[in-house]
């Protein structure tokens, strides 16, 4: 295969998103995993031919074949920076939680009404662009032709069914300031959180939205240098670990299926599981402008409590992009607003 350009909007859906990685590398690798392990073998097999199709813009140091589901799933976030203004938003939504609701009950309703809201402010979100791929991927279980906005597509699918079921990917903490917290970003934790990768390396991270990256330590993070580099036990390791999910939460159903309701259900979990944990201190900022917070609980405590709800939202992450993919080859997903909002940018 030899790279060709793809169209006007699958660059605008392509940047540089380091800082914005949801589950880190892993993480994401094991959603593409956990996925591609519950596909049906006629879904996975007519895919095969997107996974091996070549496209820009890339990532020289992506050495690593990107013909595996794992694989592909970090592809979006290493492809070269285009410097298109707005598109680092493609791997988020912010759907506003003011301070003073931080311990009050929203319902579903509320919470929708907002993420509608906040996908009309901004037409360059995860919602949207899953939306935008699951268009393209429809219109390739159709006619199975493949073209480089299809092969980006799914890559993009892979990677941001992960990015929507982390929960700081899904909200915006509007802080004492009357600043938004960027996920978290803004929120520095007075305690670090030791996170250890595959050499045995250790980083001290004190950022929230960092420490959820890294699934709060739960499960093995790639080196910070060696993700995109091929090696040996990485396979082995996302085994074990899908193993060990699908014993877990392999026999629990799931109660809401669209994108819009995953989100709202992320969402809920980051108000009751995050933020309503921790305690913000109103009057010290750093240089920055981030605020200091604390657990309410000791660190060990809040990850022991905390774990087992993130390895089920990577687990749903990766049923859930297993769902999306066998449902659009049998034509039974609806993905609303698609034609609408993205047409015209294809």
């Amino acid at each position: 295969m030899y790279r060709r350009a793809i169209s006007k909007w699958a660059v605008l859906c392509v940047m540089w998103a380091a800082p914005l990685q949801a589950w880190w590398t892993m993480g994401h690798r094991l959603v593409g995993y956990i996925g591609e392990q519950n596909l049906d073998p006629k879904t996975r097999t007519l895919l095969e031919p997107l996974l091996h199709e070549s496209i820009e813009p890339y990532n020289e140091g992506l050495t690593q074949s990107l013909s595996s589901f794992p694989d592909a799933s970090i592809w979006f976030d290493y492809v070269k920076n285009n410097k298109i203004p707005g598109l680092r938003k493609t791997h988020y939504i912010n759907i506003p939680l003011s301070f003073e609701e931080m311990n009050q009950t929203l319902t579903r309703e509320e919470v929708m009404n907002r993420l509608n809201q906040a996908t009309k402010e901004n037409p360059y979100n995860v919602i949207d662009c899953i939306n935008w791929s699951m268009y393209q991927l429809a219109g390739y279980f159709s006619d199975e032709q493949v073209t480089p906005e299809r092969a980006a597509a799914l890559r993009y699918l892979l990677h941001l069914i992960g990015d929507l079921h982390q929960p700081l990917h899904v909200i915006s903490l509007i802080l004492p300031d009357g600043q938004g917290d960027e996920g978290g970003n803004k929120i520095r934790l007075s305690q670090s959180i030791d996170v250890e990768d595959l050499d045995h390396d250790v980083q001290r991270i004190d950022k929230l939205h960092k420490v959820f990256d890294s699934a709060f330590g739960s499960i093995v993070q790639d080196s910070e240098h060696g993700a995109t580099k091929p090696r040996r036990d990485r396979e082995k390791i996302l085994d074990q670990a899908y193993q060990d999910l699908k014993k877990k939460f392999g026999n629990q159903s799931d109660e809401f299926h669209s994108i819009s309701e995953w989100a709202v259900s992320t969402f809920l979990i980051a108000q009751t599981q995050i933020y309503q944990q921790i305690q913000i201190k109103e009057d010290f900022q750093d240089e920055k402008g981030s605020f200091f917070a604390d657990f309410r609980t000791s660190p060990a405590q809040y990850k022991k409590s905390v774990t087992p709800v993130i390895q089920k939202l990577i687990w749903q992450g990766g049923i859930h992009l297993a769902e999306i993919l066998n449902a659009l080859r049998v034509q039974k997903y609806q993905y609303p607003f698609v034609k609408k909002n993205w047409g015209p940018m294809l």
